[in-house]
């Protein structure tokens, strides 16, 4: 099971309106509907993370991705998706790199980062201790990735990203895997079948 963490904070994007936390949830919200093994997050504490990473745990997840969006001064061109891992899980940055590479991938606006995937312990802005949502994941035995979509805070990013939900969503969820909630529909009219067809033998 894949635990989606959307962001839980209300930072403001360029237009003036949309917020990350509407944003992201809206993201994890689609994946969930593609993807069978998601699942999202019901904790609202404290505006961060608090209580995520236990809850999944406690629903069994291996996985826990937290969904972000980027900033930086607002109408400066920074683009480009980020990605953190934690250093000593190899897994963790095996999957940041394939989401980096995923979403710069579908975005036309290319991106203008040095470096893109990043440990999320010693090249986070708090290098002493760490992003939360990859040090507790990670202690909790789960394989964490933080990951920035793109900047919210430079206007053709933004708008790419609002006009893009639905091509976003699936690219994170096809990287993330799991079985879509299309194809477990037909698996299930399919074993659905064949035990009718075996009590019709």
């Amino acid at each position: 099971m894949i635990y989606i963490s959307p962001a839980n904070h209300n930072n403001l994007w360029v237009d003036g309106v949309t917020t990350e936390k509407e944003y992201c949830e809206k993201i994890a919200n689609k994946i969930k509907t593609i993807n069978s093994n998601v699942y999202v997050a019901n904790v609202f504490k404290n505006g961060d993370y608090t209580g995520r990473p236990e809850e999944a745990r406690d629903k069994g997840c291996d996985t826990y991705i937290a969904i972000h969006t980027n900033a930086y001064e607002y109408g400066v061109k920074t683009t480009g998706c980020v990605a953190f891992y934690h250093p000593e899980n190899s897994k963790s940055k095996e999957l940041a790199e394939k989401l980096v590479e995923a979403m710069n991938g579908i975005c036309p606006i290319e991106s203008n980062r040095a470096k893109s995937v990043l440990d999320g312990i010693s090249e986070s802005n708090y290098p002493d201790v760490g992003l939360g949502e990859i040090r507790e994941p990670h202690k909790l035995g789960m394989t964490p990735v933080l990951l920035e979509i793109n900047f919210h805070t430079y206007e053709p990013t933004a708008t790419w990203m609002k006009e893009n939900v639905d091509l976003i969503a699936s690219k994170i969820s096809e990287v993330i895997g799991g079985e879509s909630n299309k194809n477990k529909i037909i698996r299930l009219l399919n074993e659905a079948i064949g035990l009718i067809n075996e009590s019709m033998d």
